[in-house]
């Protein structure tokens, strides 16, 4: 199943892409036709639309077919109670009681336990088939939406607001479409409760579509770690700190300080500041924040078009990023606030302060310190998502190490004094090689 959900991502990042309409990504190298991507309740299947040589279907998904029988019992209960007279099985129950009960009647009543053992498992299939078909028919449509605004961004009457609008709702369809990949995702890694009937099947014709060649590629920000290291890890809302004994791939093996070891991803681990690398040589580094000249686009200030995180608009990085710091009741209230587009960036960070905190009786959520990094991660990699040409640009600053460094900077998202984390530039460079 871990293969198949991998080759269900590469199928996806391959659509997304395709969705962007560039030229690299609507063809393949040496076909002079466009990609096909097939999708439908069974199977997903993407065709670079010749059929010569190496071209052709080159993924081919058969999904699975599953029920699942926790989450719809009462259900499936009430389907039952329409569908078969229990009262009449309770009679039988209740003579069966009586030892000279006949051969007869026991069968009577076998049949009838089978009979809605069948029941049982007819209705199951029946809704969660309707359920799968419902999720593959919206992402058919809103495919089919993209196709048309598309059409319509390359007609000369439409003016400036026109198609401005028009690239709003085209980005807000793709943005929808990645959250329902990220659903079905979910669905599949929560097997335990279904019943598999029929395994997934994947055929991959090409290498280049295979998960270890487009997802397994050591990045220039995992070279960073090296053996005998000091790094630190969140655990509980608690800082952990060890020693890295061997690396390997996307994992090290960690000897932690009671001497315990355990594989550790390396994107959860820091390297303790005394063993961070000075920041690299100007021709081969990037550096940046709101304020910069040149490269203040890379900032969580920037502004481009707005993109929609956890069900809403924000203007900015900055903006989605405090808004997430209140769970609870406040929650809305204060979400709300980040919503509003006049509120300048600047203006958003001191609203996720301490001194606006108190002053408006808003509490910090207790698990912050321990999600903060990966909540940044995930709205920046949102945000370029819908901001295509601002993705084009931080391709285009290659291998470059990205530092994150200036006024009032510090040495957890950046570079301070030549020493720090600098998360923010890490993630970055780590959306770059993704993306």
């Amino acid at each position: 199943m871990d293969e198949y959900l991998q080759n269900l991502e590469i199928f996806y990042d391959e659509k997304m892409e395709y969705l962007t309409r560039k030229d690299k990504y609507i063809k393949c190298d040496g076909c002079s036709d466009e990609k096909i991507i097939t999708e439908n309740n069974k199977q997903l299947i993407l065709s670079c639309g010749e059929d010569k040589g190496e071209c052709g279907v080159q993924i081919e998904i058969t999904l699975p077919e599953y029920i699942n029988y926790e989450n719809k019992i009462e259900e499936l209960k009430e389907t039952m109670n329409q569908s078969y007279n229990w009262g009449a099985l309770q009679n039988f129950l209740d003579v069966s009681k009586d030892l000279n009960e006949s051969n007869d009647k026991q069968n009577v009543i076998n049949e009838e336990i089978k009979r809605i053992e069948k029941l049982f498992y007819e209705k199951n299939m029946e809704m969660k088939q309707k359920e799968l078909q419902i999720f593959y028919d919206q992402r058919i449509r809103k495919t089919k939406k993209c196709k048309e605004i598309e059409k319509k961004l390359q007609s000369d009457i439409l003016d400036d607001t026109q198609q401005k609008e028009l690239r709003k709702e085209y980005i807000q369809n793709v943005q929808e479409i990645n959250q329902e990949y990220k659903a079905i995702k979910e669905l599949m890694e929560d097997i335990n409760p279904f019943l598999v009937l029929k395994q997934p099947k994947v055929v991959i014709k090409n290498d280049n579509y295979r998960y270890e060649e487009k997802k397994v590629k050591k990045s220039k920000v995992d070279l960073e770690f090296q053996e005998g290291m000091k790094v630190s890890w969140m655990f509980k809302d608690k800082v952990k700190y060890g020693t890295i004994l061997e690396v390997k791939g996307k994992g090290a093996r960690v000897k932690d300080e009671k001497g315990k070891e355990k594989i550790r991803l390396l994107n959860t681990l820091t390297p303790e500041k005394q063993n961070n690398k000075k920041i690299s040589s100007e021709e081969n580094s990037i550096k940046y924040f709101s304020r910069s000249k040149d490269n203040n686009w890379l900032s969580t200030f920037n502004k481009g078009l707005p993109f929609e995180y956890g069900g809403l608009v924000y203007s900015t990085v900055e903006h989605a990023f405090h808004a997430q710091k209140v769970k609870g009741e406040k929650k809305e209230e204060y979400q709300g606030l980040f919503t509003n587009s006049d509120i300048e960036p600047n203006e958003a960070k001191k609203m996720g302060g301490k001194k606006y905190f108190e002053k408006n009786e808003f509490t910090l959520r207790s698990d912050w310190n321990r999600i903060k990094l990966q909540l940044m991660e995930e709205i920046t990699k949102t945000y370029y998502i819908a901001n295509p040409d601002i993705l084009e640009k931080l391709k285009e600053t290659g291998d470059k190490q990205l530092i994150h460094t200036g006024f009032r900077i510090d040495d957890y998202w950046g570079i301070k004094n030549g020493e720090g984390e600098n998360h923010h530039g890490k993630i970055l460079m780590k959306i770059r090689n993704e993306l």
